[in-house]
Formats: C-alpha cells, structure tokens, sequence
C-alpha cells in the first residue's frame, strides 16, 4: 500500500489557494486534507487514484477532490499532464450555513459518489479565464463568487449523471464518517448503513488511512468547527453542537490539543484578520452583479430582485465595496473586459459587447479612465506577442 500523506495548508478561512501544475512524474504518496479542491484537467491524459479505485482522466475532466478522498496522480506513457487546482476551505463550501438544518443539507451534497465529469471547451476556457481574473484580484468576495461559480458548475453536471459505482467498504466507511460526524454514536451508524460490525468499520478506516476512526472523526468535526466560525452571528457553543460535540468541555479540550489556542481566541484571530463575513446581503450584491453584468441591468431593477430597498443597497455598496452602484458595476464590466482582451481573440467592439457595453466608444473613454491607455492598444500589444 502506498504511504499516506497528511496534508494541511492552513488556508485562512476565507482564502483559496490557485495553481496550475504539470504532473512530470507519478506522486508516490497517497494524500488527504483539510480543505477542498476543485480539479480541472487542462492538457494530457493521467490516471487519478482516489482511495482504492483507478479513474482514467483527460482534458476537460473536472472533479471535486473532498477530505475524504485519498489521492494520487499517475502518468500514462510519460505524457505530461497539465491540470488547474483550486483548494479551497470547507468554509467557502459552507457559505450560509448559519443553523444546522442548512449545515446538513451542504454536507449531504458533499457527501455525492465521484462522477465522470468532462466540460466542453468553451466551458474549459471560461473557468480558465475567470479563474486568473480573480487570482489577480486577491478579495474574499471573489474567491466565495468563484467557489460559488465552480459548485454551480458541478452541480449542474452532476445532475446529468449517474454517480460513479462506489463498492468499498473502506472508502464507504471513510464517507460515511464524515456524513454521520454529527450523531452522538457516528460509528454504530456507519455500521448499520454498510452492514458491518462496528470493529469492521475501525479496521476498514484503519487500512485506508493509517489513522484510528476516533482520529478521523475528531479531525472532520474540529475542521468543520472552524470553518463555522467566519459567522459573527453563531456562538462557539452552538458551532460545537452543530459539529457533534456533545460536551462543551472535549470541544475546549480537542481544539486547544489541534491549535494551542482555545477557540475564543482562534475566532478572536480571525477577526483581527478580518476572516469573517459579516455580510451575505454584500455578497448577494456581487453574485448577482456577476450573473447578469452583460444585461443593461439598473439599480432599481436589482433592488427589486435581491429584496432590498435602494437606500439599504447603497449603503451596502458603499460599505464593503467603497463605491457605489453604478461604479460597482462599471468596475466588473471593465474587468471583464480587460481579460477578454489580453485572454481571447475578440475584438475591441467584441469585447466591450459580451462585457455589457453598449458600445465601443463608451467602453474605450471608461477603459482609458480605469487603464490609462485605450483598449485597442492592449489589444495590438497582445497580437504583437503572439505573432
């Protein structure tokens, strides 16, 4: 058996982590984490083990890589393999699960059998592109709005699928524990959902690991402890409850024992480094702004549609994004835009249209106000590099 690795990068709760990497040689390790990973293959062909099954990949083949997916990538023929990674915190996953029965729906679709996803071309692009964009961006409204964008995507797909036939009881116990990490006896649970003896279920945890099924379930819950704590508006007791800590004391004890810090000041520490979202209406704003920007949406409509009177919307704009409406909208319009223009193959005119202008001679005065220079210019220089 392959030796497994623990991998934890310590992403804040808010952040994500977004590379491209090329698979040069077979990783000899198995490898699990914290945090959760969209993969994208961009170019080549490789094999992806995921606890104890083999999966052939090639390009456009998209997952969702989940702490409990034990994993590896092989080459085929020394091809090399060119795939997207975006890690992302459980956290991120969560996004509005401020009370328990939201909290078990999210981990419900987390808990899905691995599907066979493979996007088009033009999809492959269009994550490519929005991904970059907000790399350079570096804001945790953007990194929820891509999260956001990638768990749509994947469940649109996995709604035209039928799920990967999942038989092993190690990989089944390793699921279940993280489904049932709630119940005051997970174990005898698990057991009863796989029909094994409780002792079968430990030994099945053991063998894929190489941890204890009390390690795993600690882990899972003080994970999800902490990625509950970007809500100002949960108390620790009740994020401990929602997570299976029937004892306030073992919550206080286990933390302390996996972050030398009690969890009073962990959430202290995060608000110090404003890793706590304090508005849902502020990111409502900019998920809808994302969707419809090539609309000639106006500020009356959009109140309407997100319930929200325009003096409350402004305040909001002016609030976490520092600017009001129309600029707000501007600035994703233009940003947009921008990246078409240095990404693609479109025309000035092109640009400006799918970016929601309504024409070139607007864009260009806005694009020169914003760049310094006039798009047609960012336009030749990318040509002149490509010829």
């Amino acid at each position: 058996m392959a030796k497994i690795e623990y991998r934890n990068a310590k992403l804040s709760p808010l952040k994500i982590k977004l590379v491209c990497r090329k698979l040069a040689i077979a990783d000899k390790n198995l490898h699990y984490h914290n945090e959760l990973v969209f993969i994208l293959a961009i170019k080549g062909s490789a094999i992806l083990q995921i606890n104890d099954n083999q999966i052939s990949i090639s390009q456009g083949f998209f997952c969702l890589l989940e702490p409990y997916h034990l994993h590896r990538l092989f080459n085929i023929k020394q091809e090399n393999f060119v795939y997207l990674s975006v890690e992302f915190p459980l956290a991120l996953a969560l996004l509005i699960s401020q009370n328990k029965k939201v909290y078990q729906t999210t981990m419900k679709f987390l808990q899905q059998s691995l599907p066979l996803i493979y996007l088009s071309e033009s999809v492959q692009k269009k994550v490519l592109a929005y991904c970059q964009w907000v790399k350079k961006q570096d804001d945790y409204l953007l990194n929820i709005s891509l999260i956001g964008f990638l768990s749509t995507l994947y469940i649109d797909q996995l709604k035209k699928l039928a799920d990967y036939s999942i038989k092993s009881s190690n990989w089944l116990s390793l699921q279940y524990l993280q489904t049932f990490h709630q119940n005051q006896a997970p174990i005898k649970t698990t057991a009863k959902q796989l029909q094994l003896t409780p002792v079968k279920v430990q030994q099945a945890i053991g063998q894929l690991t190489n941890s204890t099924w009390q390690r795993q379930l600690n882990q899972v819950r003080l994970r999800n402890t902490v990625a509950l704590m970007i809500f100002d508006g949960l108390s620790l007791n009740a994020i401990s409850r929602i997570c299976g800590y029937h004892s306030e004391a073992n919550f206080c004890k286990q933390f302390f024992q996996q972050f030398q810090q009690t969890p009073a000041a962990y959430r202290q520490q995060l608000v110090q480094q404003d890793q706590q979202l304090v508005s849902f209406e502020a990111l409502e704003i900019l998920n809808y702004l994302l969707t419809y920007y090539q609309q000639p949406i106006k500020l009356l409509q959009t109140t309407i549609a997100l319930k929200l009177s325009p003096t409350k919307f402004q305040q909001l704009c002016q609030t976490y994004f520092h600017c009001s409406f129309k600029v707000l909208l501007t600035q994703i319009r233009i940003n947009v835009a921008h990246r078409l223009l240095i990404t693609g193959k479109l025309s000035v005119f092109q640009a400006a249209i799918k970016a929601g202008f309504q024409d070139s001679n607007t864009f260009t005065r806005v694009y020169k106000r914003y760049y310094q220079t006039t798009p047609q210019v960012i336009k030749n220089r990318r040509k002149f590099n490509h010829d």
